[in-house]
């Protein structure tokens, strides 16, 4: 469609041309990024950046040509592996591979980086076809991971129906116990680790991933690692505390 501009505008007179809207600055026609609510309460011409709230990122009432090209390249790596900018995930959900059963008193991490930054108050890991029975502890936590220390920043209390039923989802809410918050931020583009530690009897297999091999599990970042003989989940350690393992597991962090 053509653009017909005003022949003699005045100083920042606006024209509407298919559907954008455009300024007259007093030389030249100025295209007006128009995001609702924003330009209405703001000069024309004015300089200040437009900032978007995570709501207004993932209602999808904005088009993603006006999104930050951060947030539309997360939005679809995400949906490239079946996650979304609402959850994080500690590994793609299409590549988990197998069931892993525990080891009583073994607490088994995972490493993950968020793409987007959200605030969470569950989590969520699902087992396998082997159900736990007689079990006397069982937790999942969060720590934050810089590659050489680790620090539990927020968990799930102790509850031993976790994992009793083969093949289903478990949902928990994080805890207060132990001075953790009832909800976290995580940050994107921060290293964190999801831990699973369970003690009693017969263990329960997790949905998750088994690695290549041994060989590549010191190469930093680091992606799994286990800590045994444990009776409780660890307030913090450093890395020369992890040993390796070629196991990681699925969790969903909401």
């Amino acid at each position: 469609m053509p653009i017909n501009f005003p022949i003699t505008p005045t100083l920042n007179q606006t024209s509407v041309q298919n559907g954008r809207t455009f300024v007259w600055s007093g030389t030249a026609w100025n295209f007006v990024n128009n995001i609702i609510g924003h330009g209405g309460s703001h000069a024309a011409n004015g300089t200040d950046a437009v900032l978007l709230s995570a709501a207004q990122i993932t209602s999808g009432t904005l088009n993603e040509s006006r999104l930050p090209a951060s947030a539309v390249l997360a939005s679809s790596l995400l949906a490239s592996v079946n996650s979304s900018t609402a959850v994080i995930d500690t590994i793609p959900r299409n590549i988990q591979n197998t069931a892993i059963t525990l080891t009583s008193g073994s607490m088994v991490l995972t490493f993950f980086t968020p793409l987007v930054t959200r605030t969470i108050n569950q989590i969520t890991a699902g087992s396998g076809s082997v159900a736990g029975a007689g079990l006397t502890l069982a937790r999942l936590g969060l720590y934050t991971w810089d590659e050489t220390n680790a620090t539990l920043v927020a968990a799930v209390a102790s509850d031993t129906t976790l994992f009793t039923a083969a093949n289903t989802v478990y949902t928990r809410s994080l805890s207060t116990g132990g001075g953790l918050p009832s909800s976290y931020t995580l940050t994107a583009g921060t290293r964190y680790g999801f831990a699973v530690l369970v003690t009693g009897t017969t263990m329960p297999s997790l949905i998750g991933l088994n690695s290549s091999g041994f060989n590549f599990a010191t190469i930093s970042p680091r992606t799994n690692g286990q800590r045994p003989s444990l009776t409780d989940l660890s307030t913090s350690f450093g890395v020369g505390n992890i040993s390796v393992t070629t196991n990681l597991f699925c969790a969903r962090f909401s």
